[in-house]
């Protein structure tokens, strides 16, 4: 009998392991403001993009998953300065229905192009 407790909480907690609930996706280092409670603004690196065959390879994992939890494309950079975010916005979309996808910003460079 004992045994057989043991398999169900086994079972239990098989069951509940928790799944991946937020990525971030940081597709471009570039950041046009230097905040005070940013580490952009104490810190300097290197400024450079995200290979979209690697953005891709991510996506295509995630869809794998059967991910379904929030996906954002910032971390300590400024979203909109990567051009190629609505079609990468796009392509997460398409991969990924059942995702919650956004984006923090300054909006500073928003224009016609995000509207």
């Amino acid at each position: 009998m004992m045994r057989l407790g043991y398999i169900l909480v086994r079972a239990k907690y098989a069951l509940s392991v928790p799944r991946i609930q937020a990525v971030a996706i940081e597709t471009s280092s570039v950041c046009n403001r230097k905040c005070s409670w940013c580490p952009n603004g104490r810190y300097t690196r290197e400024s450079g993009v995200l290979s979209e065959d690697l953005f891709r390879l991510v996506i295509e994992q995630l869809k794998d998953y059967g991910f379904r939890g929030n996906l954002t494309f910032n971390l300590y950079n400024e979203p909109l300065c990567d051009e190629r975010l609505p079609r990468l916005v796009r392509l997460s979309r398409a991969a990924l229905p059942g995702a919650f996808l956004y984006l923090n910003t300054k909006a500073a460079l928003i224009n016609n192009m995000y509207m």
